[in-house]
């Protein structure tokens, strides 16, 4: 999936940081983490992967990318993927954006994720395999 990368976007003045160990990895844009003493699902923020199981979105995706809804799905797992290899079993540091914590509908967590330096985000996108989430 290309997408645009702008170094801009991921830049985060002051963030209020917080240290947490990432327990799970549910697909290429959330994860699990072990946060204030109990399992938070977190929603990467300003990106958006592909999804990994065969949904309206997914058919969306591939219509959008001009691929077939499987070429769409293995992005979506290679995204997974990618994110496993670098957060998982790992202390991760959560960005958040400003001092409140903000949740999307599902309940998720919404912050920018870095490991060992590196924005989560940011680096899928540099692959090729999430985009801007506008």
């Amino acid at each position: 999936m290309a997408g645009r990368y702008s170094n801009d976007l991921f830049t985060v003045i002051a963030p209020n940081v917080e240290t947490t160990h990432c327990t799970y990895v549910t697909d290429g844009d959330t994860i699990e983490v072990m946060y204030r003493g109990q399992e938070e699902r977190v929603r990467l923020l300003d990106i958006d992967a592909p999804e990994i199981r065969k949904t309206k979105k997914l058919s969306e995706q591939a219509i959008k990318a001009g691929l077939s809804e499987d070429a769409m799905l293995e992005q979506g797992m290679k995204a997974k993927s990618v994110i496993e290899s670098l957060v998982l079993g790992k202390d991760v540091e959560l960005h958040f954006r400003g001092s409140k914590l903000e949740r999307d509908s599902f309940g998720r967590l919404l912050t920018h994720v870095y490991v060992d330096g590196t924005n989560v985000a940011s680096h899928l996108v540099s692959l090729g395999l999430a985009e801007i989430y506008e």
